[in-house]
């Protein structure tokens, strides 16, 4: 699972989560994808909320196939699902928005190469999930993962703690203004303090929200940046 590999029901095949930074691809990778999709499966894809592409009804034997043709390409399954970093995601116009302050998807390009070769961002409590959005208008809807950014001055503010499923949160502020350069400092930081101190015990209480509403370790959260 940790490399993007779930298995459908039935258990005759499987699915295979590719992660797509901030959702941009070339044309050549999008054709790396398709021709993937049709040599070791069906041909059907799904391009889901977080900006990942997803090939279906792989067989068990076809999987490394897929990670050994799009490695070419630079395209990865790693830390598509699990307990991981999952994937980055990032304003859907990032680029050529013309309200865009900071051009975020190269951020999110950056902070996955680095977050990628860690060991530490495959063994975490639960999936950890980092949005940006390159304006106020919040095109990403960072409020609603666990670490998010959103510009202000020129920096970002950083909103942690949200999330969806059925205990939804809006992540609340920690930083107003942080650097651009220091993003990925801040990430580890936070990353650093949900894997020491998540809960690995209970699963529907191991997001990064139920860690800062702990009497016990919330503050550690808020000590990252003094």
């Amino acid at each position: 699972v940790p490399w993007g590999f779930y298995s459908q029901r039935g258990g005759e095949f499987l699915m295979s989560r590719l992660r797509i930074p901030s959702g941009i691809l070339t044309a050549q990778q999008l054709k790396a994808i398709a021709i993937a999709a049709k040599e070791f499966a069906n041909g059907q894809l799904h391009i889901t909320t977080r900006q990942d592409i997803q090939i279906h009804n792989v067989s068990y034997e076809k999987s490394v196939n897929i990670i050994e043709y799009l490695k070419d390409f630079d395209i990865s399954s790693r830390g598509g699902g699990g307990n991981t970093v999952r994937n980055i995601t990032g304003c859907y116009l990032s680029g050529v928005c013309p309200y865009e302050e900071i051009e975020v998807y190269k951020l999110v390009w950056g902070l996955t190469e680095y977050l990628l070769s860690l060991d530490d961002s495959y063994n975490l409590p639960r999936k950890f999930k980092i949005a940006f959005s390159g304006c106020g208008r919040d095109c990403a809807f960072v409020g609603v993962n666990d670490v998010g950014f959103i510009p202000k001055n020129g920096k970002f503010r950083v909103i942690v703690g949200g999330g969806m499923g059925a205990r939804p949160a809006v992540g609340s502020v920690i930083e107003e203004e942080v650097s651009v350069d220091d993003v990925g400092y801040v990430v580890k930081a936070i990353m650093n303090v949900f894997n020491k101190y998540g809960d690995r015990k209970n699963r529907h209480h191991n997001r990064l929200r139920f860690l800062i509403e702990s009497p016990q370790y919330g503050h550690l959260i808020t000590m990252c940046f003094c």
